[in-house]
């Protein structure tokens, strides 16, 4: 890539390096962006500057819409297609009693992880360009950090990928559509250019920004979506039962607020009590009670006692529906809300966190942010 592109300067280290394409992460991006028919070799060789290119590893699941797509990969220079399973799975909508078939892949992201730490170990490499978002590639990420070899993550936008995997990442560089432009196929340029004569001359609008009274309609409204979701057994809140309450609430709710999807109105509204992570094409959300919509505190909170008490009651409750010792902090958030909607106001409470504080002799605690779990001491 070139020196605008990173910033780096030509030098000899790193000299060689390979790049590993999650394929079905890859596919979501390009999606994402709009653009398709991209020249993985050129972009390959730009993603490795200043490093000269080894190979290029893409991994994706054996699917035979897709065949012939990876038969043609198999055939580029210095590139090796890697192929797992993929399984259908098949779930029954609640609402609606039908049956759901979705695909999902097997091993893929094993046998990328395997890869990559091969390569750093065996030192074949001094420069890893990982193209992912999971987080599960961050102990693959790890070790070959650990043994000396560059790792460069390459990323659509930031919504789509782990936080903790940006962070981890010697560099990072996220794929915008204009710069994956740049690598469209001859016939794919010659057609747009095709396309663009033909188009008469119109003046492009900017898109009209949202004001401080659409952003806060827009979190209560999540927030009243969120109270009518029940959240999975780890917390986490799928965005398709997300997507059900919020058309129950507004069945026109992507007209009402401009947005074309879930993660573009999170997007546009920067709501910070929602965190999104996506694990193949299931896409996920975390809730963070921390920053959950409130209103103005009352004067008159009853007293510290009342609040702990109602935390470890619900402790107690929870610990003998799911037979657990402990639960995420999340899911401890949602299940108050659901009991009392107005416990911050009632107890004067700001956080959830700062209720923990204020127990921390009847609960205790483990892992930090999103992991973090509570239980209660015997």
């Amino acid at each position: 890539m070139s020196d605008r592109q990173f910033n780096t300067p030509k030098q000899a280290f790193p000299s060689i390096a390979a790049v590993l394409f999650d394929g079905s992460y890859w596919n979501f991006i390009r999606k994402e962006v709009g653009v398709s028919d991209i020249d993985l070799i050129t972009l390959s060789d730009e993603l490795c500057h200043p490093a000269s290119r080894l190979r290029t590893y893409y991994f994706d699941g054996k699917d035979n819409y897709r065949q012939s797509f990876h038969d043609g990969l198999k055939v580029l220079p210095r590139f090796e297609v890697i192929l797992g399973d993929v399984v259908e799975r098949k779930a029954k909508c609640p609402h609606c009693q039908e049956v759901i078939i979705a695909k999902e892949q097997k091993r893929v992201d094993v046998q990328l992880a395997v890869q990559m730490v091969h390569l750093a170990t065996s030192q074949q490499v001094s420069l890893i360009v990982l193209v992912a978002g999971d987080r599960d590639f961050i102990p693959s990420v790890e070790i070959a950090k650990h043994s000396g070899v560059i790792v460069r993550l390459v990323h659509g936008p930031k919504m789509t990928t782990s936080t903790d995997l940006r962070q981890l990442a010697d560099e990072t560089f996220e794929l915008t559509k204009d710069f994956l432009q740049q690598f469209l196929r001859k016939s794919k340029k010659q057609a747009i250019a095709n396309k663009i004569e033909k188009r008469p001359k119109t003046v492009k609008k900017s898109p009209p920004k949202i004001s401080q009274k659409q952003k806060v309609e827009i979190q209560d409204f999540l927030h009243q979506a969120i109270q009518n979701t029940s959240p999975e057994v780890d917390g986490r809140i799928l965005a398709s039962e997300l997507g059900i309450a919020m058309s129950r609430i507004h069945n026109n709710w992507k007209t009402r607020f401009g947005v074309k999807s879930l993660v573009h109105l999170l997007e546009v509204s920067k709501t910070e009590f929602l965190t999104p992570q996506r694990k193949g094409k299931v896409l996920s959300l975390y809730l963070n009670s921390d920053t959950l919509p409130q209103k103005t505190l009352k004067k008159s909170a009853p007293s510290q006692d009342q609040a702990v008490a109602f935390l470890v009651q619900t402790l107690k409750k929870l610990e003998k529906k799911t037979d657990e010792k402990r639960v995420r902090l999340s899911v401890l958030g949602i299940h108050l809300t659901k009991i009392d909607p107005t416990w911050k106001e009632k107890y004067g409470v700001k956080k959830l966190s700062n209720l923990t504080k204020l127990a921390k002799n009847k609960i205790y605690t483990e892992g930090e942010g999103i992991n973090m779990y509570i239980g209660l001491k015997n």
